[in-house]
């Protein structure tokens, strides 16, 4: 496998991964009940950046706000190395497609415990966040945030 996506990145090929090719081969890297052979799952953990990059590379300023609402449902109930990733590619998707922070908005009252882990994680990740953030963005999404949890 290794060999493949290897070859495939080599040779000025694009492949493209939808959502749900992208989110199958995720929760199997994931999977504590996977029928996997351990060292299989680490060869598919050790892929997955790259298998992330063919699913978020093509048009990746419009394409991956079809991404970030299914990362931010992942962030429930998952291991910690999971919501690790899970959160680098939602900051990832917040800093290359604008049209995210508008789906967390509207996401945010129906998964609060989520949105906040992702909240907690841009501010444990500030330094190196605020170099790469949409600021208005992220000041319309808090205030976005605040309204909602005061009423």
């Amino acid at each position: 496998l290794e060999n493949v996506v290897s070859e495939i990145s080599e040779s000025n090929e694009t492949i493209e991964l939808g959502p749900s090719d992208f989110f199958g081969y995720f929760d199997l890297v994931f999977s504590p009940n996977s029928n996997l052979f351990p060292h299989v799952q680490v060869v598919l953990m050790e892929v997955l950046d790259l298998v992330k990059c063919f699913a978020f590379s093509s048009n990746s300023d419009k394409r991956l706000r079809s991404f970030f609402p299914s990362l931010l449902i992942r962030l429930q109930h998952c291991s910690a190395k999971q919501k690790t990733v899970a959160l680098t590619y939602l900051l990832e998707c917040l800093q290359q497609d604008a049209q995210c922070w508008l789906l967390w908005q509207q996401m945010f009252g129906k998964h609060l415990n989520n949105s906040v882990t992702l909240l907690e994680h841009i501010h444990d990740n500030w330094n190196i966040v605020v170099k790469t953030v949409n600021r208005y963005a992220f000041k319309q999404t808090l205030s976005t945030y605040q309204t909602k949890i005061n009423h």
